[in-house]
């Protein structure tokens, strides 16, 4: 008998959709990462001795010390003495900001690189100036009165300082302002104490303490230079401002609990479809519409090109292109730029927008609902001459959100201060909440003055878009400073007194008399703001808040505003 060949085959196949059982996978993987973090058994030893004098964060770079396990304050203090030619003899670093402090003078020999200076030189605390700069080029062109005098000042400083023209020779660490091919002097001339920096006394026989008082002597000289073209208050390099960012509830977007039903996804010509099916597939179709989304490789796919296109592609174009600034780091959902005091506003709602793939307050980009939360280049050519400007570039959508601590820091105040404050105002923004204890999609700015205090402003992000329309209108400073006193004197007991006591507030205002236009255009801006603010905050915070909002609005408006001394006369 002839054998016959037996076929193996399925009746009905097994359901093998890789969404039904991604989600589970995916929270073994993180409970078997977590129980890995767990378990170590190791720490990182104690580190002795002090600490970097300019982060607070690890040990200071020491010789091997005779073998010892610790050193001295003193030791370490006589050993930094020997600047040779990258310290300042004060300072004293750890490894890792030893390393970058030389890593502009080792990198162009060493890769045999072209690269423009700014790819391994970092900003200093004064390079700020540039959003200034780039604000007053904007408004008045190249040619501009402002910095026309900023360039001469600078060269009057380095005829009078000859060790100063090393300074002007020095990188920006400002893509912007590389690109601008503008040849700028560099600001750290406007500031004696990153100025002296670069003095040198010209003889090495010369004690450290003898060293230290010819240097103290040109550092009062050079002081005396500058404050002669700024009044007190007016010098571009008076703050530096820091900013963090983190996404917010990433964790639950991972795993999948943001996702909306099945129907929010669905391409628009879909729900008309569905009522030509016949009515044994119209019910469970209709049902399964309702269904909240389930997590599976291509959505994670997809939010994972959501996170790269922001941090790879839209954050450092707004930055350092659309911006005066430098992105220290971007990754991910994560931030940390160094921006200036006149641009800080702006590129935070860009980068807020950028990521919930809202329309581009620059119009440079399509975005929102018009494109499906996407950012698309508008123009044929890239600006970067990046391929990825050329396809539409993922965005996490409308619904997640991102918040932000913001530090203004006075150029006296150390930059170990300066980040202590920038991580503690980015958790604190996570952690504010409404009158409905809703909490994150939020900013809060700390402006740290020279003598220590500190003012401290937190709203949601709704109420921060209203805050910058009061900076739009072109009126003195005082006004805010006016409105907050009077906030303190006499606040409103209910939602409802906010117009009216906008409007008796106007009346008694000498300045805006006049001008209808301006007059009503304040009224409506400031009571947008005060209804925006008690809408999205506690009652036993809220007085204290609108306080400190109009504060900050006063101090934004007078250090944006720069003076220069006619110094021909």
């Amino acid at each position: 008998m002839k054998a016959q060949k037996k076929t193996v085959g399925f009746e009905k196949r097994p359901n093998l959709n890789v969404g039904s059982w991604w989600a589970q996978y995916f929270d073994l993987t993180r409970l078997s990462l977590t129980a890995v973090k767990n378990a170590r058994s190791w720490q990182l030893p104690t580190a002795f001795g002090p600490r970097s004098t300019i982060s607070g964060i690890g040990p200071v770079v020491h010789a091997n010390n005779g073998g010892k396990d610790w050193v001295t304050e003193g030791e370490t203090r006589q050993l930094w003495q020997k600047d040779m030619g990258l310290f300042d003899g004060i300072e004293e670093l750890n490894a890792t900001e030893v390393l970058k402090r030389g890593l502009h003078k080792v990198l162009p020999n060493l890769l045999k690189s072209s690269l423009p200076r700014q790819e391994y030189y970092y900003p200093d605390l004064s390079a700020g100036v540039a959003g200034w700069l780039r604000e007053t080029i904007q408004k008045e062109g190249t040619s501009s009165p402002a910095v026309e005098k900023y360039r001469e000042i600078c060269r009057e400083l380095c005829h009078e300082f000859k060790w100063a023209e090393a300074t002007n020779q020095q990188a920006w660490g400002i893509p912007w302002v590389e690109k601008s091919k503008l040849q700028l002097p560099h600001p750290r001339l406007l500031n004696a104490g990153w100025a002296i920096e670069d003095f040198r006394a010209g003889n090495d026989n010369l004690s450290f303490e003898e060293f230290k008082r010819e240097k103290q002597k040109e550092l009062e000289k050079v002081r005396d230079a500058i404050a002669s073209y700024f009044p007190p208050g007016s010098n571009p390099t008076d703050w530096y401002v820091t900013a963090a960012g983190d996404g917010d509830s990433m964790g639950e977007w991972l795993k999948g609990t943001k996702l909306k039903p099945y129907q929010d996804y669905f391409p628009e010509a879909l729900p008309d479809k569905i009522e030509e099916l016949p009515d044994v597939l119209k019910q469970p179709f209709s049902e399964f519409t309702k269904v909240s989304k389930r997590m599976g490789p291509a959505t994670h796919s997809a939010l994972s090109r959501a996170l790269l296109d922001f941090s790879n592609q839209l954050l450092p174009y707004l930055t350092e292109e659309r911006y005066a600034g430098r992105l220290i780091y971007g990754g991910g959902d994560d931030v940390l730029a160094y921006t200036n005091i006149w641009e800080w506003d702006n590129w935070l709602w860009d980068v807020r927008s950028c990521f919930q793939g809202k329309v581009d307050p620059k119009g440079e980009f399509e975005g929102g609902d018009s494109r499906g939360d996407y950012w698309q280049w508008k123009n044929t050519d890239s600006p970067t001459q990046n391929p990825a400007f050329k396809r539409p570039l993922f965005t996490m959508g409308r619904n997640a959100t991102i918040s932000f601590g913001i530090v203004i820091a006075h150029q006296s105040v150390p930059l170990a201060i300066a980040l202590e404050n920038l991580w503690k105002g980015e958790k604190e923004a996570k952690e504010h909440e409404n009158e409905q204890k809703l909490t994150k999609d939020a900013v809060q700015v700390r402006v740290i003055y020279g003598n220590g205090n500190i003012l401290k402003a937190t709203a949601k992000f709704a109420t921060f878009e209203q805050w910058r329309k009061l900076l739009e209108l072109e009126v003195d400073s005082a006004l805010f400073e006016n409105a907050a006193q009077l906030w303190e004197q006499h606040p409103v007991p209910v939602e409802a007194a906010i117009e009216p006591w906008v409007k008796a507030f106007i009346s008694r205002r000498e300045t805006l008399q006049g001008d209808e236009q301006l007059k009503n255009n304040f009224s409506d801006t400031l009571t947008n703001f005060l209804t925006s603010l008690w809408q999205n905050s506690v009652p036993n915070r809220r007085d204290a808040e609108i306080k400190s909002w109009l504060k900050l609005a006063a101090f934004i408006i007078r250090s944006r505003k720069i003076e220069i001394r006619d110094f021909h006369n």
